[in-house]
């Protein structure tokens, strides 16, 4: 019996020591960053700070009015290690909500920020049309004196007159058109522009014409498509017209215009067929005097012009310099634009060809010929275009500012060039390394990453990438307001998605085990949990994590100095 219980002892002391022979826990898993911010947006033609909502996950921003919205190429930042989709820089179309997709550092966690960009209300306060009821011709709209003189056929009420007008876009004005009015003396409208700031009075004169006059002359006569000016022959009543040689004789819309109140047979802009000697007839305001005008059309012979007119690229500083004697093309484009890739539009004379077209991505980087082809199909000219970059920016701006021991974002304000930002109280201050962010090529005197003392504020001196202008930056730190500073280390909550049950958190040996359902895998678990006030843990609750076996938490309290080691075992439920 005796013999019995000792190996009965012995069993039990072997099960002791097998148990203590566990495997120490790994090592904790680096802490990869979760967050997915965009921390600041800029566009070159905005009207002021972009504002962004981290909860909402929204940027909105204005720019001048006028701006094209489908070719915005936005300048943003991320959170520290973060990446985005588009990347900062990117061309886009911003005339509707546009997303980026930021990604985090431990490059799982994704946030969709929508951009909205709008335009700022137009100032513009024109009248760009007029008319009035009974008018002999065209009003004359002055903008330059901001006035509108306009003629009434004799007889006119002008004690009751309802003009009708167009103004500049979103603009209002007093009265509104179609408004009846007495413009016996001259009448002001004021037109207020979009913004409903900008306003301008205009002085609308009505004069009345008196007689019926005799004339019967084509003042003007005009096709779209006409080669050159056409001749009027004041003497003889003829119009000779030169169009283009890819029209149609036998279909032709001309304009005219003619003596005050006279008339035509046919009406200006009618289509008809000028393939031979073709007759207006022109009947005076008096309604009998009357002239025949004979119209002769040709069609110009094949141009051997070979000229680019226009030559444009969207990320020029300035407009080309185009040499028609030399036959060159000189043009400035933004500091640090690819010149590999540029995509050039230009114009050239009436029915030339280039090689390559217009609209055609090329390398500009060297000098780049184009060869146009006169309309004649022989002629050709080789033209030299040679594109620059502009000197590097002037921009000496603090974009970002980060400490590890922040509490908020950093207040960096772009006028008075400070940034004010608050740190954990108890902080030692005289050793804190900051990290920042610039304008593009622009360097920093103590650069980013550089320990310092900010127990008083710092001056960063920032040097734009033109390498000349200037600007200093004075940084100020504070401590967070101070109060009592908590030890503690506990876990206080711990879950699992799959768990079965409450875990079971012993506070006295800082374990931690929870079951979790049959056929879960325990290679890849993603716990949350929280802990004491003001601690922090590594890994940090929500990290996924490999649970096969048992896994080690680090916490550190608020006073950034207790530290307490959890062990936590997840098993599989039966």
């Amino acid at each position: 019996m005796k013999i019995k219980k000792f190996f009965t002892l012995l069993l039990l002391t072997g099960l002791v020591f097998s148990c203590s022979d566990d495997d120490p826990p790994p090592p904790p898993a680096p802490v990869l960053s979760t967050e997915a911010n965009i921390l600041t947006f800029t566009l070159t033609d905005q009207t002021g700070p972009a504002t962004l909502n981290a909860s909402a996950a929204t940027v909105e921003i204005e720019v001048e009015n006028g701006t094209d919205l489908s070719s915005l190429s936005p300048a943003f930042t991320v959170s520290a290690g973060a990446s985005a989709s588009p990347a900062s820089g990117t061309s886009g179309d911003y005339s509707s909500a546009v997303t980026i997709t930021v990604t985090a550092e431990d490059g799982t966690t994704t946030k969709e920020w929508t951009v909205n960009v709008t335009e700022a209300p137009a100032s513009t306060t024109d009248i760009l049309t007029f008319t009035m009821p009974g008018q002999t011709s065209a009003a004359d709209i002055n903008s330059d004196d901001h006035t509108v003189t306009i003629e009434v056929a004799e007889g006119t009420d002008v004690t009751s007159l309802a003009p009708t007008f167009t103004i500049s876009e979103g603009a209002t004005s007093d009265p509104v058109s179609e408004t009846e009015g007495d413009y016996t003396n001259p009448v002001i409208i004021t037109v207020t522009a979009e913004d409903g700031t900008t306003s301008q009075d205009w002085t609308v004169t009505v004069s009345v014409a008196t007689g019926q006059g005799d004339g019967t002359d084509i003042l003007t006569f005009n096709y779209a498509h006409e080669q050159q000016p056409a001749v009027i022959d004041a003497v003889n009543h003829t119009i000779d017209l030169v169009v283009k040689n890819d029209q149609d004789l036998t279909d032709l819309y001309p304009y005219w215009s003619m003596s005050e109140g006279a008339t035509s047979v046919p009406l200006s802009g009618s289509f008809d067929d000028y393939s031979s000697p073709f007759i207006i007839t022109v009947t005076a305001e008096d309604g009998t005097t009357t002239q025949e005008w004979t119209v002769n059309a040709s069609i110009a012979d094949p141009g051997n012009d070979t000229d680019i007119l226009a030559f444009n690229i969207a990320e020029e500083t300035g407009n080309a310099i185009i040499n028609d004697i030399a036959h060159t093309i000189a043009i400035e484009v933004e500091n640090g634009t690819d010149l590999t890739d540029l995509t050039p539009i230009w114009t050239l004379s009436d029915g030339a060809t280039s090689s390559p077209e217009s609209g055609t991505t090329s390398d500009y980087s060297s000098e780049f010929t184009i060869t146009v082809t006169a309309q004649d199909g022989t002629t050709t000219q080789d033209w030299a275009v040679n594109v620059t970059e502009a000197p590097g920016g002037d921009a000496t701006d603090i974009l970002l500012f980060l400490l590890n021991e922040q509490t908020s974002l950093a207040d960096i304000n772009d006028f008075t060039h400070t940034v004010d930002i608050e740190v954990v109280n108890g902080t030692d201050l005289t050793n804190l390394t900051p990290t920042f962010l610039l304008s593009p090529g622009a360097t920093s005197n103590p650069v980013s990453g550089t320990a310092g003392n900010y127990s008083s504020p710092v001056t960063i001196a920032v040097t734009a990438e033109d390498g000349t202008t200037t600007q200093d930056w004075t940084v100020t730190v504070n401590e967070a307001p101070g109060g009592t500073i908590s030890s503690e280390t506990d876990i206080l909550t711990f879950e699992v998605p799959e768990q079965t049950g409450d875990a079971v958190i012993n506070g006295i040996k800082h374990e931690i085990t929870v079951e979790v359902a049959n056929g879960t895998y325990l290679g890849i678990l993603t716990p949350t949990y929280t802990l004491s006030p003001g601690a922090t843990s590594v890994p940090a609750s929500g990290t996924p994590y490999n649970y096969f076996d048992w896994v080690t938490i680090f916490v550190t309290a608020e006073d950034g100095t207790t530290r307490q080691e959890w062990l936590v075992k997840v098993t599989e439920a039966d």
